[in-house]
């Protein structure tokens, strides 16, 4: 593989799959064709499962489904008898096997009816039926849709070499289908808003790929902007354009998708996340440059980011970890995470040449915030802690900077740890985490990396105890 020297303590990939020669599991023949997938379709009650499973834990993170949309045809699918599934558009086949890929990554349930059948499975079968379409030549805001969710499943079970290299196909397909512009102007308000939704995906996907493994972001060349999705009841999200399209016979609408306001804000705010971390922090550290000039540079960086968050639309200009709203829970935990650990890296960032030292005290108050939300999610629900996925992955980078901060702190500082709130709360995080992944339990590929991780981490510790003992009292 070709980037299987990244994994390891990085979070890059698992050793299990280190020598995959081949992604997709291959059980088809020359002539089986969409009738052979379908062989593989779960029980209706299991797809519902796989189905809530994804709403609950996927969608609220990639938005780019419209949900009444898809569960109609979903029922349509269900209804029809076997022969006329075969003969199904094999596209959204696709669609929704990776939705049960997806969805089942977060089922802890061994009674379930086809529990032999693991999510890779469901995996292939949509690669597959992908392969049916013709996807290659044939591109289209569904095959966008899928070809994401692939992504995300690699991702999630920490395959990120695969993510990245199967991405390379995503990315050039949603420049074909010019994404990186704006809309056309007679494309459907639904249209209008896949369009610009899925380039945010695209563009967030691409951004923390290219983070864990150190490359040059893909989705750097676009004209399209944030302004360019249309809150509810803006520009052409108006309610006059939404009823013309509800008028229209040609054109499909989800109200629902054109005015689910937080989806919206949370789309915008995860907009303003990945082009700041495109151009101010992946790029830099794929060339070799340094993040931070000077002190002035990243005092620059760090307020216009600080600027960023305070302005994005509510609730996500704060860290409302009370909401009551699972969906927009989900989200805010996401932008809360990910704002506050790039937060700590611009705290962390150095540059020898002109004596610019990491800002110990500014990075582990932004981790305190990035893991209080991290906790928060593993608290409402434990199997995030099981498996390895984008938050997890998330929390062990964010718990390993805070161990490597730990061990090069002062002897000073140790002296009278009561003074320094910042220094108490960042070692109660680091060992809460560390004992929250001693007793987490998944799958071998959770196991092995695991222990790796929880080998690095414990040598922090061991660190940092040692300088906190021998410090003078």
């Amino acid at each position: 593989m070709a980037f299987a020297n990244s994994s390891g303590t990085d979070g890059s990939d698992t050793d299990a799959h280190v020598d995959r020669t081949y992604p997709f599991r291959n059980y088809w023949t020359a002539t089986g064709g969409l009738g052979e997938v379908m062989l593989a379709l779960p029980s209706r009650p299991d797809a519902d499962v796989f189905l809530k499973h994804y709403m609950d834990n996927v969608d609220p993170l990639y938005p780019v489904i419209p949900r009444h949309l898809f569960r109609l045809r979903y029922e349509n699918f269900w209804q029809l008898s076997s022969e006329e599934r075969n003969n199904c558009d094999p596209v959204h086949v696709a669609l929704q096997f990776i939705v049960f890929a997806n969805g089942k990554l977060y089922v802890d349930d061994r009674t379930m009816a086809d529990s032999s059948c693991p999510p890779e499975t469901y995996l292939s079968c949509s690669y597959r039926a992908l392969c049916l379409s013709s996807f290659l030549s044939k591109w289209s805001l569904e095959v966008i849709q899928v070809l994401l969710l692939i992504c995300n499943y690699f991702v999630t079970s920490n395959r990120t070499t695969d993510s990245w290299t199967f991405s390379g196909v995503l990315q050039k397909q949603a420049y074909g289908l010019r994404l990186h512009l704006p809309p056309d102007e007679h494309l459907s308000l639904l249209e209008k808003q896949l369009h610009v939704r899925l380039w945010q995906a695209v563009m967030f996907q691409d951004v923390s790929l290219s983070f864990h493994l150190r490359l040059v972001p893909a989705t750097m060349q676009h004209s399209i902007e944030v302004g360019d999705l249309s809150r509810v009841d803006e520009g052409d999200n108006n309610p006059r354009r939404r009823m013309q399209d509800l008028l229209s016979t040609s054109t499909a609408v989800d109200l629902d998708f054109l005015t689910c306001e937080t989806d919206i804000n949370y789309v915008r705010a995860m907009w303003h996340y990945a082009r700041f971390m495109q151009i101010n922090v992946c790029l830099p550290l794929a060339i070799g440059d340094v993040i931070a000039r000077d002190a002035d540079h990243r005092s620059m960086l760090l307020s216009e980011l600080q600027s960023t968050y305070d302005t994005l639309e509510p609730p996500f200009n704060k860290t409302d970890l009370q909401c009551r709203e699972p969906r927009v829970w989900r989200q805010i935990i996401m932008v809360t995470t990910n704002y506050y650990m790039l937060m700590t890296m611009l705290h962390m960032a150095s540059n020898p040449a002109s004596a610019l030292q990491p800002d110990t005290t500014g990075a582990l108050s932004c981790s305190n915030r990035a893991m209080s939300a991290f906790f928060a999610l593993v608290d409402a629900n434990p199997y995030h802690a099981h498996m390895w996925t984008a938050a997890n992955t998330r929390a062990f980078l964010q718990v390993n900077l805070i161990g490597r901060l730990l061990c090069k702190l002062p002897g000073e500082k140790w002296c009278r740890p009561a003074d320094e709130s910042w220094l108490q709360l960042a070692v109660a995080d680091f060992d809460r985490y560390v004992d929250l992944l001693v007793h987490a339990h998944g799958t071998d590929g959770f196991e092995v990396i695991k222990v790796e991780r929880l080998a690095l981490l414990e040598a922090q510790r061991k660190s940092f105890q040692l300088a906190r003992s021998s410090s003078p009292k």
